[in-house]
């Protein structure tokens, strides 16, 4: 929009140095931490996708083996309870970072549009606050995978013992008796 000679940027200046009118301080600065809190949101993120991503591999090269015992019917219910339980772990985990990375996109329209025009202060707050949480729990989701990952990194030990016993050939008991000639 340009009003005479000048442009909407350029009008706003003008307003703002000679009426004083046009974001406070306040604003301003909320503006920053809405701009950083944004940067955080995705910075906090990666490593949580990164993770889940080294996960997903580990877990499909275990459920290969579970998949080899299975079809030689050497599966135990341990085993079909580990398998089971990872693929609800990791589901979750997918399911969490789907609605982060919604949240990103979200964050960068309000950041985009406090940018095109500044916001009220309790309007840029509410904004900020949400921002904020959703680090927060985008940090615990990360903490919860960790935690998850060592739980799996267990199960999948336990997964190749159960390999281990069942490619083992099979031992005869001692003290079984012989058949007679």
């Amino acid at each position: 929009m340009k009003i005479g000679f000048l442009s909407k940027a350029a009008a706003t200046l003008v307003l703002v140095g000679m009426f004083g009118c046009g974001p406070n301080a306040e604003q301003v600065k909320l503006l920053n931490e809405i701009k950083t809190a944004t940067l955080k949101v995705d910075s906090v993120s990666a490593p949580v996708a990164e993770a889940l991503g080294k996960l997903k591999a580990d877990h499909e090269k275990f459920a290969a083996i579970y998949d080899t015992l299975k079809t030689a019917g050497k599966s135990t219910p341990a085993a079909d309870s580990i398998m089971a339980a990872h693929h609800q772990i990791i589901t979750q985990c997918e399911a969490d970072l789907a609605k982060f990375a919604e949240a990103a996109k979200e964050n960068k329209g309000i950041e985009e549009k406090f940018v095109k025009q500044i916001g009220k202060g309790d309007e840029m707050k509410s904004a900020l606050e949400k921002i904020t949480a959703q680090t927060e729990e985008i940090q615990k989701a990360g903490e919860k995978l960790t935690a998850d990952a060592q739980k799996m990194t267990e199960g999948h030990k336990m997964l190749e013992e159960i390999k281990a016993a069942a490619a083992a050939p099979a031992v005869p008991e001692k003290g079984a008796k012989k058949g007679k000639k």
